[in-house]
């Protein structure tokens, strides 16, 4: 009877360590997700793209924005086949970063593997309102509007006519909101 408890204590601690080490080969051993990419944007939506993992359970999507620089987990896909999700609700005319991290559901435990390099995105400017003009008596004309933190210039359209039937534009570099 001794001997019968002995193989089964032996077997029991073979099978312990199989499963352990069949959980850190399928669980824990992780790719990293290639190919993220932002494949259409609009004014307040961005739509991503990544290239599928077969072994995965599924995908989780993380964001960080120009104020954050930190990464928060925004949502999660719950299918190895779907790589490819559209993310509603940002801001215009700010600048977003995402990374994609693959997941495994293995006996009731997640682990999650390592995070992709991030894509960035620039969600459309919003378009801009002169808050005041001022002229002096040399003829010289300065413009003011509030700017945006992501444009890399501006381009001043000016007429001498309302209708705009002749007009002229100056091309303003950087994030100056004065010319």
């Amino acid at each position: 009877m001794k001997s019968y408890l002995k193989y089964i204590a032996c077997f029991l601690i073979v099978l312990l360590i199989t499963s352990t080490l069949a959980y850190s080969f399928v669980v824990l051993k992780f790719s990293p997700v290639t190919d993220l990419a932002v494949v259409a944007q609009t004014k307040v939506t961005a739509t991503i793209y990544w290239q599928k993992q077969s072994s995965v359970t599924g995908y989780k999507i993380y964001i960080s924005s120009t104020e954050k620089k930190e990464y928060k987990q925004i949502m999660s896909v719950d299918s190895p086949e779907r790589n490819k999700v559209v993310i509603t609700g940002l801001k215009q005319d700010e600048k977003y970063s995402f990374c994609v991290a693959p997941y495994r559901t293995f006996f009731g435990t997640t682990k999650q593997g390592p995070k992709s390099a991030p894509v960035h995105v620039y969600t459309w400017l919003s378009s801009q309102k002169i808050d005041k003009i001022t002229q002096s008596k040399t003829g010289i004309v300065t413009v003011s509007w509030k700017g945006s933190k992501i444009a890399g210039g501006y381009e001043l359209e000016y007429s001498l006519f309302s209708d705009f039937s002749y007009s002229e534009s100056v091309d303003i570099k950087g994030k100056d909101s004065t010319a």
